[in-house]
């Protein structure tokens, strides 16, 4: 199922309940939703909180600074909240120097983020194919990060670095696969990321 925020049960958990968080984040500050997402919390709190500080005039360095002091594994809902609101573009430096330091949770089961390159694949108004493949140079590369260079590369050579690299996940091999067939396919490319002879 893909992530969102109504897919997450667990607002009832939130102890701001009578009435609805969702009903007051919208009176707050935006000092008093960056000091709230600074230190993280329940995921699904941090999510609502994310969804609005998403509305407001943030700052590229606003953003790192709510993601430097908050653990890598849990800036999945800043993340997401900001692709959600159409802001990947605006932000994308930001993003990029985020990623560019990402590392992932050693135990996916306790925390259940999603990998931010997955998050931002879906981003239609931001390109980060350079952070995603500097990234994918690293031992511990992530799936995510395979399929966002993939979705996002931009030239022939943003193709043929992909392809010169491995699919992090052997089991995964067939989906990388059709990843780098439909990047050829958008950018009019052969498999040795040749652009093709036009009609």
């Amino acid at each position: 199922m893909e992530w969102t925020f109504s897919s997450y049960p667990g607002t009832r958990f939130i102890s701001e309940r009578f009435p609805p968080l969702e009903s007051r984040v919208g009176q707050w500050s935006k000092k008093r939703l960056l000091d709230e997402l600074g230190h993280g919390g329940l995921l699904a709190r941090d999510r609502i909180l994310a969804r609005e500080l998403a509305k407001r005039d943030l700052t590229d360095d606003e953003l790192l600074a709510v993601f430097a002091s908050r653990w890598m594994f849990e800036n999945g809902a800043l993340l997401q909240a900001v692709v959600d609101a159409g802001q990947a573009g605006r932000y994308a430096g930001a993003i990029r120097k985020y990623l560019l330091t990402y590392q992932p949770a050693d135990d996916k089961s306790r925390y259940p983020n999603p990998d931010p390159f997955k998050i931002v694949s879906r981003a239609k108004d931001a390109n980060i194919s350079d952070a995603t493949l500097d990234q994918l140079r690293q031992v511990h590369a992530a799936y995510g990060t395979f399929i966002e260079a993939a979705a996002h590369g931009a030239t022939p050579d943003d193709y043929r670095a992909l392809k010169e690299r491995p699919c992090p996940d052997d089991a995964l091999t067939p989906a990388c696969g059709r990843a780098l067939r439909e990047m050829r396919k958008r950018l009019g490319l052969d498999e040795d990321g040749n652009p093709l002879a036009t009609k």
